[in-house]
């Protein structure tokens, strides 16, 4: 629960104390007036998603029930399409980055648009404990925006335009962790950064575990960082990362490797172990993490798989028809655009698929989908509320999903 507090002036000379100097190779102070009081929202953000992969765990897992059996309950289109997972704040509003930042408000109608000038927004978007909207663009540059649409902070980021930008992290004290290509940064609540390192491989995701963020790049490096410290290597994957990672125990990441196996790094001794081993499916990642540790998650060509801590298959099911291999082996190039699934306390699998109505998988393997809600460039699926489920489409399409038997 987030709680506002007041930082005196004690507290103020408190933080200037401990930040006053910075021990890494790109680092910066920032002044810090001890007579000025400092008030921030801290705690886990608010909402049914309020960052990428729904949270800063990056567990894909709802915090309240997804629907049995969903329909759909209105559709709403985001002028100038959607190239990033939209996020959701705590009144079922849905955030949205494209060729601009949108907000659509919980009944699906536009409540306010920005431009980012000639860059684009690079990465999902992100809300912090106190409601503020964040977004990293192309140039860098971040920008911060008030629930009401009004900008607070327009601000150029270290790192060369148009590189890879990894999802941006809120942070339980109101924070957030941004990383451009190999460029970590550690911002305070107004946008100031006071912790910067390097490193000479592209992050691919940014995790919380525990009172440090787990840095994964894209050669499958694992970091840990503990701003202003240094990040301090871990361990590795064993092989390229392309879609992120998730916190699937109290001290362990998992990631999809080479697009062919899932792998789980210990992030206390750097010990990594198969969860599937190479074969002949081709899957995407993140995987979803449900409360148990099981994994959910869907290979190339349609089925819903799971899998325990120890590597065991728990659940397989297909979401689509079988489809022809290309002449490589290989499925057609746009199945890989499914984005990754959700889940719940129930076991309850959110999904969809390009071409194919979006639906929800229950615990026993029975599978339900909302009938209209289907786009060919599906961006991602996210959990929107209790009993709901927001599916967002490349062309703008969004779909919001509800229990058919409350339907309005």
């Amino acid at each position: 629960m987030s709680r506002r507090l007041s930082l005196l002036s004690a507290a103020a000379l408190g933080i200037a104390a401990v930040y006053g100097f910075l021990p890494l190779k790109s680092g910066r102070t920032q002044p810090v007036d001890p007579t000025l009081p400092v008030q921030r929202v801290v705690g886990d953000p608010a909402g049914a998603a309020p960052t990428d992969r729904v949270d800063a765990e990056r567990s894909g897992r709802a915090r309240q029930l997804l629907p049995r059996m969903p329909s759909v309950v209105f559709r709403a289109r985001v002028p100038g399409g959607i190239d990033h997972p939209v996020v959701v704040d705590e009144r079922g509003a849905l955030i949205a980055a494209g060729t601009q930042l949108v907000e659509i408000d919980h009944r699906g109608r536009v409540a306010w648009s920005l431009r980012t000038g000639a860059a684009l927004p690079a990465a999902a978007p992100a809300i912090l404990s106190d409601g503020t909207r964040v977004v990293v663009t192309a140039a860098p540059e971040l920008f911060m925006v008030q629930r009401s649409g009004t900008l607070k902070l327009r601000k150029p980021l270290p790192g060369a335009s148009m590189r890879f930008v990894a999802p941006p992290l809120p942070l339980d004290d109101g924070g957030l962790a941004i990383a451009v290509a190999g460029e970590l940064m550690r911002a305070e609540p107004n946008g100031e950064l006071w912790a910067r390192a390097s490193l000479d491989d592209p992050v691919r995701a940014l995790v919380r575990s525990g009172d440090a963020i787990a840095v994964v790049t894209g050669r499958g490096e694992v970091y840990s960082w503990r701003p202003p410290e240094l990040p301090k290597r871990l361990g590795s994957f064993g092989g390229r990362i392309d879609d992120g990672a998730a916190l699937s125990g109290p001290a362990k990441l998992t990631a999809v490797v080479a697009q062919t196996r899932v792998v789980d790094l210990s992030l206390v001794s750097g010990a990594r172990a198969n969860r599937i081993g190479d074969g002949l499916l081709v899957f995407r990642g993140p995987p979803a993490i449900m409360a148990s540790g099981e994994i959910r998650l869907v290979s190339a060509d349609g089925q819903l798989l799971g899998y325990d801590a120890a590597g065991r298959e728990t659940l397989r099911v297909a979401l689509e028809p079988p489809v022809m291999l290309g002449d490589s082996g290989a499925p057609p190039p746009n199945l890989f655009g499914a984005p990754p699934v959700v889940v719940d306390a129930e076991g309850r699998v959110g999904f969809v698929r390009p071409g194919l109505e979006a639906g929800v998988v229950t615990s026993d393997g029975s599978v339900s989908t909302a009938k209209g809600a289907a786009c060919a460039d599906p961006v991602s699926i996210a959990p929107a509320g209790s009993r709901r489920l927001v599916v967002a489409c490349r062309s703008g399409l969004l779909f919001m999903l509800g229990e058919a038997a409350s339907r309005q």
